[in-house]
């Protein structure tokens, strides 16, 4: 799908609010953005970002994406889809669309400013951290468990060699 980004840029180098529609189709910020959500995304400079807002931005492919940030400095930072495995590239100011002010639903609407949804998107970003921890912790477990098996196996080997010599 092509989009006309100089709609995105008029706006936003004008602060003025633009509106996104999320792809009904994407499943990388599941279970906080589910389905086709209408977005408001405004102006911000990267100061103004902390860990756990929600950001549009377009990637070198030119395609816009809506992920968490995980990771923020003065001048990059680090986003991820809530429902992914991996983190994305680091993000600079040119490539930075704005913070998603307000996620409307069907039926109500999330203000990304208000105190408790603040609160909501760092749970978020422990959470999404925790989704790679716990695959990397499986993964450790994983070799761990094997690593332990073949040293019982070794064990048991060799106490049953040593069993059919006496």
């Amino acid at each position: 799908m092509r989009v006309n980004y100089s709609y995105f840029i008029k706006n936003i180098i004008n602060n003025k609010d633009i509106t996104v529609f999320s792809d009904e189709n994407t499943t990388s910020m599941n279970p906080f953005i589910v389905g086709k959500v209408k977005l408001i995304v405004s102006n911000c400079r990267m100061s103004d970002l902390k860990i756990g807002d929600i950001c549009v931005i377009i990637f070198d492919t030119g395609e816009l994406v809506c992920h968490r940030i995980i990771f923020c400095s003065e001048n990059q930072i680090v986003t991820k889809g809530d429902n992914g495995l991996h983190y994305d590239w680091a993000t600079y100011k040119k490539d930075l669309v704005g913070k998603v002010k307000k996620i409307f639903y069907d039926s109500y609407y999330l203000d990304m400013e208000n105190s408790r949804n603040c609160l909501l998107n760092i749970i978020m970003v422990v959470l999404s951290k925790l989704k790679i921890t716990k695959k990397q912790y499986i993964n450790l477990y994983q070799k761990i468990k094997n690593n332990i098996i073949f040293f019982l196996q070794k064990i048991i080997t060799k106490l049953y060699k040593k069993s059919l010599i006496n």
